[in-house]
């Protein structure tokens, strides 16, 4: 957590909440972050290549508690993210992750963004690795 600090401080001025931290009473246990493409592209995430980079967030950490339910955490924590975002995008009209087949259990799983709406952007490792994308905001009626 200090070192992301000092991340955000050096690459802000400032630190702001950038996801969603999910709480059990008090314990943590569950953990979605974002930033800004160029942000994230600087501090070593693998972001896509796609579209304006000044428009895309890039979710960078989906992290479950140790000893908790992973699937059940990591839908839980991704409802309120995207719920977040839904509500605020912050100017920003896309929400990009990396998606990992075959892997129901690890990092961003494929099946977990693609139930939520994002859809395939860029592959990355052919038939492992692919770059997923969400529009942000609201429809307009």
């Amino acid at each position: 957590m200090a070192m992301k600090e000092r991340w955000y401080r050096q690459a802000t001025g400032r630190v702001e909440p950038f996801g969603v931290l999910v709480m059990e009473v008090d314990r943590p246990i569950g953990l979605a972050e974002y930033m800004p493409r160029p942000l994230a592209l600087r501090a070593g995430y693998v972001t896509g290549t796609w579209g304006d980079d000044r428009e895309v967030l890039t979710l960078t950490c989906l992290e479950v508690g140790w000893g908790m339910p992973r699937l059940q955490v990591l839908e839980f924590t991704m409802q309120r993210l995207l719920e977040q975002l839904e509500s605020d995008p912050q100017g920003f009209r896309y929400l990009e992750a990396m998606a990992v087949y075959e892997k129901p259990l690890g990092f961003n799983p494929y099946w977990l963004l693609e139930k939520y709406g994002f859809a395939r952007k860029e592959e990355r490792v052919p038939g492992q690795v692919v770059i997923m994308a969400k529009p942000l905001g609201r429809p307009r009626y």
